[in-house]
């Protein structure tokens, strides 16, 4: 019983390691993208600078779950909570620059507004209603509510705006002829996709509900997201000068 707990205690460490090098990664593009706003001031690139703003500070807000014993779960909960609220504000963010870059008709860009705001409630919603049911549960029968099934939900709506950003992404770039344009869209797209699959696999975690490994695919690809779209919006010299090279 001791190993196992000292095991649980080694990969809460760990865990809050990989999620302290996704953050780094996050806040490096929040950094680019608010000073490539600050050069160009376009819309487009304001909201997704703060949409990354607010995951960094959504995965602030999460990072004491690792460090909270088991017995502490509905101040986890609460932590969890919060953090999701965060996210989707950030996920609004990543709507309206999704809306303004693949759809900009005004008459498109009233119809999304409203899937938009219909998204944010929806989301919020089950959030402020999930939480309350978790913690009375454990509080009053003193285990963990299997599953949590509007839990599960929310994660797995919350993966729609990457999936999205990941389809028109990569369909843009195989419509794109500029060589390193192609490149940065498809790395902005297999980021995406990476996004997406970070919060599939947050629905695994918490439908099992207990501590298990799917914890670990969960962060590092946040990381792998986190360091393609970074590539992808900044490209860096080094490694898109041979791509204009060959568009020149």
């Amino acid at each position: 019983m001791l190993m196992m707990h000292e095991i649980s205690e080694l990969m809460n460490n760990f865990l809050t390691v990989l999620a302290g090098i996704g953050l780094l990664f996050i806040i490096m593009l929040a950094i680019a993208l608010m000073l490539k706003y600050k050069k160009k001031r376009k819309k487009s690139i304001l909201f997704l600078g703060l949409s990354f703003i607010f995951f960094c500070v959504s995965i602030l807000s999460a990072l004491p779950i690792y460090l909270l014993p088991e017995e502490a779960f509905p101040i986890e909960k609460i932590f969890y909570g919060v953090a999701k609220i965060i996210t989707n504000i950030a996920l609004f963010f990543l709507l309206k620059f999704i809306i303004e870059i693949f759809y900009p008709g005004k008459q498109m860009q009233r119809r999304f507004k409203i899937l938009r705001a219909l998204f944010f409630i929806s989301c919020l919603s089950l959030i402020i209603i999930n939480y309350p049911i978790e913690i009375a549960y454990y509080l009053e029968t003193g285990t963990k509510l299997k599953p949590p099934v509007i839990s599960v939900a929310v994660d797995v709506l919350m993966s729609v705006p990457f999936i999205v950003l990941g389809i028109l992404a990569l369909q843009l770039s195989s419509k794109t002829k500029i060589l390193d344009e192609k490149k940065a869209l498809q790395l902005i797209g297999i980021s995406s996709v990476c996004q997406a699959g970070f919060f599939v696999t947050w629905a695994i975690n918490e439908y099992i509900a207990e501590p298990n490994l799917w914890t670990l695919p969960q962060w590092i690809l946040v990381i792998a997201a986190a360091i393609m779209f970074f590539i992808g919006v900044t490209k860096p010299r080094v490694i898109f000068l041979r791509f204009k090279d060959k568009n020149a």
